[in-house]
């Protein structure tokens, strides 16, 4: 059981934690076939505004699903649940109206297609410096932000927080994110990717530091909000300059590649989050992914494919749509 000062928290325990890890786990792949998908529903010219409108769906959903969770929950206990299966219900449904084919012609879904795709997919990202490094970079940040969403609700607690002001933190990250998708657009049309991409993960790491510094837990709400805030233009500078390097027949390859590089930690994040919080201070926690956030900005600001994204000196040339 996860320490709080001096005093246990009963808030992370191992069947929690296996629920929550089996959960996202599954989630990962619902998430990276749309991400996948959509770069082959929208035209090239579209698809960073594409991008920005799925970043702003997502974190609508993130800032409107507390209260209406909430909501049902103080109905019946059952209904939060029925509602969300009802959710997946309607996005079958939705896929359904889908008409453009996804597949190559050709591809028959055989093991052995699945195995080549996925080789050639795993070869030409490791070949792009700019794919293969942001990949990486990815994995560390959301590795960091999964462990630092569930520090802030034991630092919330920590400042004897109600529910009611620790669901308003957390959604102030959702309000954030929503505000950055509908900037970003607007943003990456006029600053460059490497300077969005480098620029926000230092914003990610001193606004972590700050996570752990702050006085009360009302303090940790325009934190969150700025933090949700980078997070927007970072994400569609990165997909929308990744699209515009890689061939059109390559895309679902290398983005199914890098989501699954990028997000498959996501899951080990709580189970990380859980194993530190038993053995040190929230405080202390949040330091430590202060401080590897702030490394991996070292990181992409010494790196020439990162940092040099987009500008004059960029040795990847767009692709012909």
């Amino acid at each position: 059981m996860p320490t709080s000062g001096n005093q246990p928290v009963p808030l992370h325990r191992n069947r929690d934690f296996l629920l929550l890890w089996g959960g996202q786990a599954v989630s990962v792949l619902g998430s990276q076939a749309s991400r996948v998908a959509y770069p082959l529903l929208v035209h090239p010219s579209q698809r960073a505004s594409a991008v920005a409108q799925n970043e702003a769906r997502s974190f609508a959903a993130q800032l409107a699903g507390p209260t209406l969770g909430g909501a049902l929950f103080g109905v019946s206990r059952f209904l939060p649940f029925a509602a969300d299966a009802l959710s997946y219900v309607a996005s079958l449904g939705t896929l359904v109206m889908i008409k453009t084919p996804m597949q190559e012609p050709g591809i028959t879904g055989s093991a052995r297609d699945l195995v080549r795709d996925l080789a050639s997919g795993l070869r030409w990202t490791w070949k792009q410096p700019f794919l293969r490094l942001s990949s990486l970079v990815a994995a560390v940040v959301n590795l960091c932000l999964q462990v630092q969403a569930l520090t802030v609700i034991v630092l919330a607690r920590d400042d004897r927080a109600s529910p009611a002001v620790t669901g308003v933190i957390v959604a102030c990250a959702g309000l954030g994110g929503l505000l950055g998708s509908f900037a970003s657009p607007w943003l990456v049309q006029r600053i460059r990717p490497g300077l969005i991409i480098t620029g926000c993960l230092w914003g990610c790491a001193l606004c972590t530091g700050l996570l752990g510094a702050v006085p009360g837990a009302l303090w940790l709400c325009p934190v969150m909000t700025v933090l949700g805030l980078m997070m927007s233009p970072w994400n569609v500078a990165s997909q929308a300059y990744r699209m515009r390097i890689t061939p059109n027949r390559m895309l679902a390859r290398v983005s199914s590649v890098v989501f699954q590089v990028a997000w498959g930690v996501i899951p080990l994040g709580s189970l990380l989050a859980g194993g530190l919080l038993m053995a040190m201070s929230p405080a202390s926690v949040m330091a430590i992914v202060a401080l590897l956030l702030g490394l991996t900005a070292i990181l992409a600001t010494t790196s020439r494919p990162l940092r040099n994204a987009g500008s004059a000196t960029d040795p990847m040339p767009a692709v012909p749509a």
